[in-house]
This record gives C-alpha cells, sequence and structure tokens, in this order.
C-alpha cells in the first residue's frame, strides 16, 4: 500500500513538474523556484498535489491566492503565482505557492482594492497601473 502511493505521488510530481516546465531542472536545495500562470493551478489541485489549506510561512492559504485569481480573471487580468517546487525525492514533496503577479489590469477600482485588501501583510507588495504583486517571505 504505501508503495502504491509513493508511486502515485512520483507520478502526480511528474505531471505537476511537466505543467510548471521544470520536469528537466536541476534542483538546489530540493527545490526549483517558478512563476507559473493561474490557469496551472486549478489542474495541480485537481491532481491533489496541493491542498487548498496549505499554506507557506506568512502567506496566506492556497485557497486564497486561487479564489483572488479566479477573480482578478474574471476582471480580465492576467494572474501568474510565484513559489516553489519541491524535489521528487522528498517524502514531503509539494508546490508552494509564496506570491502572486496581476498584469494587463482592466480599469477596475475594485480589482485594486480587492487585491489591497487580501495581500495588504505581503513583505513584497507593489500597486501601480501595469503590476499588482504581493510576496511573502
Amino acid at each position: 500500500m504505501e508503495e502504491q502511493q509513493t508511486e502515485n505521488r512520483e507520478k502526480q510530481w511528474k505531471q505537476v513538474a511537466t505543467l510548471l516546465g521544470v520536469e528537466n531542472a536541476e534542483f538546489l536545495g530540493s527545490l526549483e523556484r517558478y512563476i507559473f500562470s493561474f490557469n496551472i493551478l486549478p489542474q495541480v489541485i485537481n491532481l491533489g498535489f496541493v491542498s487548498l489549506a496549505h499554506k507557506f510561512n506568512s502567506a496566506p492559504t492556497v485557497e486564497v491566492f486561487y479564489e483572488f485569481g479566479k477573480r482578478a480573471v474574471g476582471y480580465g487580468a492576467t494572474v501568474h503565482l510565484e513559489g516553489f517546487l519541491e524535489s521528487q525525492y522528498r517524502e514531503d514533496s509539494r508546490l508552494v505557492i509564496e506570491g502572486i503577479q496581476v498584469t494587463n489590469i482592466p480599469d477596475s477600482a475594485k480589482l485594486v482594492m480587492d487585491f489591497a485588501q487580501t495581500f495588504h501583510d505581503a513583505n513584497e507588495f507593489t500597486t501601480n497601473s501595469e503590476l499588482l504583486r504581493a510576496w511573502y517571505d
């Protein structure tokens, strides 16, 4: 049973690494950093490789990034997430989200206010006409 779970986890990791385009990357310190399109996140969630409840350090949960991303895309914005994929050789390997970037921002004060209310406590926080960005250490 445990062997099958390990095989499933390795298969999930390979699928996620392929989605992120890092399947052949050398992992330094057991991880590979990335910026990826928000559209990949639902696929990773559906694979069961990351939980909506997962959070990293002071960052919000995956669910917060996911729900905000859906709203921003609904406004017509482009959303990317920042984070890292841990090495497949780690038993606790997972996708970790540390930040969010929003570009192609429609003329919508509501979107900017939503972003500010959701991510105001980020370690790095940028809002201007070209970029909304929040990153957590």
